[in-house]
């Protein structure tokens, strides 16, 4: 009977140990399915849906998608601005273990102006794009196209951002009226990917947030 009694107690104990486990573990990462490698350790990551806004900007139908590749992350944006934006495309890089650059490249070379038509809207190290705003001029027929863009960059730390975002924009964003933007939610995804719709210029943008 006493045996009996200890190998109960003893489950109950073990039982409790791996709850008191299980909830340190969601508090700290959440529901997790996946593991980021980090060093010599692994950390739980969550596996959720991407996440994909509305656009922002005027009103067009269509567009296309850009993805940094796999292994990259998006860590600014760059195109063409003579008054109106007439091309963006992603700033996609890589990360040293000190979280320096590796490598930041365009995806999208030819979508970069030459000398004074080009801009370059890069993240600082160890930080990554996670908000995104426009500015436009809803009410002038002859400025149907994006006139600025400006970016918000988060610190990324071991699979996830945090922080306030650091603001980056064109030139002479602030003189035009409407300025709307979307953001990623969640801390383990960033911006992967840029949905543009452009005619001759860029109408409106949408971002899709996932893990890396």
């Amino acid at each position: 009977m006493e045996s009996l009694r200890a190998s109960s107690t003893s489950r109950r104990a073990h039982r409790a140990a791996r709850a008191v486990a299980a909830i340190v573990a969601i508090g700290v990462v959440g529901p997790s399915v996946g593991h980021t490698q980090s060093g010599s350790g692994s950390i739980s990551v969550p596996n959720l849906p991407p996440y994909v806004s509305p656009f922002i900007g005027l009103e067009s139908t269509g567009g296309t998608v850009a993805t940094c590749p796999v292994g990259r992350i998006m860590v600014g944006i760059a195109g063409t601005k003579i008054r109106l934006i007439k091309a963006v495309t992603p700033l996609c890089g890589t990360f040293n273990k000190d979280g320096s650059f590796g490598s930041v490249a365009p995806l999208d070379p030819s979508a970069v102006g030459a000398g004074a038509r080009g801009f370059r809207l890069q993240c600082s190290p160890a930080h990554t794009v996670t908000r995104v705003r426009v500015a436009f001029d809803r009410m002038d027929p002859a400025n149907q196209y994006l006139g600025g863009v400006e970016i918000g960059c988060s610190a990324w730390i071991i699979s996830q951002w945090s922080g306030s975002p650091q603001m980056l924009a064109t030139a002479g964003f602030d003189t035009w009226g409407v300025q709307p933007a979307v953001a990623c939610s969640n801390q383990t995804q960033p911006i992967r990917a840029v949905q543009i719709r452009a005619v001759t210029g860029v109408k409106a943008l949408s971002i899709v947030c996932d893990e890396i």
